[in-house]
């Protein structure tokens, strides 16, 4: 049986990355859907090419207007979707074709999730593939543990969720994790869980990941944990206060991703980044080494330093 899908997606200011998202969308194997296409006031030529794909396919409801904020376009993409089901999308990502398709076959034949993610890919800003994210809970339980924890179980833009569901918890709010925020409501009136399938490229930006969270919204943050934990009887996490990711640690991040996943070109070009701005830093020493080296002469270098360090350490 056919049920139509409502995909929303915001965007602010994304032109470099917009179009290739929405054709993603479009190219999906399952079509029956509507695609809510917020444009929050961008400024950047964005809204020229959201009328261009608006005029080329009926399923497009494109609304533009002055910038309000991503929670409040959230909110009105929800007012407005005519779907059983909401599936997110953000402006700079990459949707498998099958995604919808797949998703939908889950929830169907899982009546009591309320909202499912995906596992992913890492891109980063230039498209280029950077290995396979960490994988996201497959089960409930360990995406409770996992919001018990201070860690977010869902990825926000790959999440497909039931429309009824999201709007009995009262939507998105006014707040600096939104995305967690909505999951924990959510928590407590079904399940969450992950399909194991990949699904969706993710692009690391370090202008998202830089972010700099206010007292306020730390603060908020670690609230928000501690009353989820608290109606489950568990002992609030440790937070520590994140530091402002710097550039070098941003190329480092994306590096180290590309090396484990053997995405060499890629790893190459973070670390040189990285080198540039700490030439001297040991972590982008270590990193060249994994990624300008074969391995073989990487696990020879491994096994003089670990015989200089136990000669040291026997040394009077």
């Amino acid at each position: 049986m056919s049920k139509l899908i409502s995909v929303l997606m915001p965007v602010y200011n994304c032109r470099q990355y917009v179009a290739e998202a929405i054709r993603s969308i479009l190219q999906q194997t399952y079509r029956d859907f509507e695609f809510i296409i917020i444009d929050d006031g961008s400024t950047d030529g964005s809204g020229h090419i959201l009328r261009v794909f608006a005029v080329s396919d009926s399923r497009i409801r494109l609304i533009s207007r002055p910038n309000r904020g991503l929670v409040p376009s959230l909110n009105e993409g929800l007012s407005l979707s005519r779907g059983e089901f909401i599936a997110r999308m953000d402006a700079d990502d990459i949707s498998f074709p099958t995604r919808l398709e797949r998703q939908l076959a889950f929830m169907s034949s899982h009546p009591t999730v309320v909202a499912t993610g995906t596992q992913h890919e890492l891109i980063d800003d230039r498209s280029r593939l950077l290995g396979a994210a960490r994988q996201h809970p497959l089960y409930h339980e360990d995406a409770v543990e996992w919001i018990l924890t201070g860690r977010c179980p869902l990825n926000h833009p790959s999440v497909m969720m039931r429309r009824t569901a999201v709007l009995s918890v009262g939507g998105y709010r006014d707040h600096p994790a939104e995305d967690l925020d909505l999951w924990i409501r959510l928590s407590e009136c079904g399940q969450i869980r992950n399909v194991p399938d990949t699904l969706m490229r993710y692009r690391l930006r370090y202008d998202s990941l830089a972010r700099q969270y206010t007292r306020n919204d730390l603060d908020a943050i670690r609230q928000l944990i501690s009353d989820a934990c608290r109606k489950r009887g568990v002992a609030p996490p440790v937070s520590p206060t994140p530091q402002p990711m710097t550039h070098a640690e941003f190329h480092r991040l994306c590096a180290t991703h590309a090396v484990d996943a053997r995405q060499l070109s890629a790893a190459r070009w973070h670390i040189i980044c990285a080198l540039l701005r700490e030439p001297l830093e040991r972590k982008n020493l270590h990193l060249a080494a994994h990624a300008f080296l074969p391995r073989p002469v990487v696990c020879h270098l491994k096994r003089l330093l670990r015989r200089q360090t136990l000669s040291d350490s026997k040394s009077p």
